[in-house]
């Protein structure tokens, strides 16, 4: 069985190769998507450059940001739900959950365990999972208020109707309770994300191999 110091290196070099395909395949969609909304005009053009722009940005600094392939994985996906707003997905519901519903689980789900991942490398290794399952819980809910006022600013200031800086699931006028108090329901669905991932980090907790240094997850 390997030691502690060669099973690091391994999961540090299989973090960094993970982490690197991840974001070129993210860059690449995000490229074409954003191509297409430039083509047709759509209010997601703005999205798409920003993403690219931020995505590409935390690349640059992955070493000291990224620690979990999974939460980059889930965080990618969310950024790539919403520039499929330029084919229309916003206008989609699964299970009776709009588009925009789906987006905000997924990606807060993703931001729960890169926080997690962020914080077991950077002073709380050795915290019991209360005490970072609380820190955890409240900087997502941080990163999520931070949203919900930019969808607010962009949409009541702006004119924004869909994506990073709008409130609607669709186009059309809100109907349901879902799109009446969106920024409720986003809270929820945050909330509920964060709690998936939280559930998740204490079964990868109590299953996890002995290293002398933090693991992923």
């Amino acid at each position: 069985m390997p030691d502690d110091n060669s099973y690091w290196y391994y999961e540090k070099e299989r973090l960094k190769k993970s982490i690197t395909w991840i974001y070129l395949g993210t860059i690449t969609a995000l490229a074409a998507l954003c191509i297409a909304a430039y083509a047709t005009s759509s209010v997601f053009f703005k999205d798409g450059i920003i993403s690219i722009a931020v995505v590409s940005i935390i690349y640059l600094f992955r070493d000291k940001l990224i620690y979990s392939w999974q939460g980059a994985l889930l965080a990618s996906i969310g950024w790539l739900m919403n520039m499929s707003g330029t084919l229309g997905a916003y206008e989609l519901q699964v299970f009776g959950l709009g588009w925009d519903k789906l987006l905000h689980f997924t990606s807060m789900l993703g931001i729960t365990l890169l926080t997690y991942a962020y914080l077991r490398h950077h002073g709380l290794h050795d915290a019991s999972l209360l005490k970072i399952g609380v820190i955890v819980f409240l900087m997502a809910q941080g990163f999520g208020a931070i949203n919900e006022v930019a969808e607010f600013i962009g949409s009541e200031y702006f004119g924004v109707g869909q994506g990073l800086f709008g409130m609607m699931n669709g186009m059309s006028e809100p109907v349901t309770n879902l799109d009446i108090y969106d920024t409720h329901w986003d809270m929820v669905m945050n909330t509920l994300a964060i709690m998936a991932g939280l559930l998740y980090i204490a079964v990868k907790r109590r299953t996890a191999v002995p290293t002398a240094a933090p693991a992923e997850i």
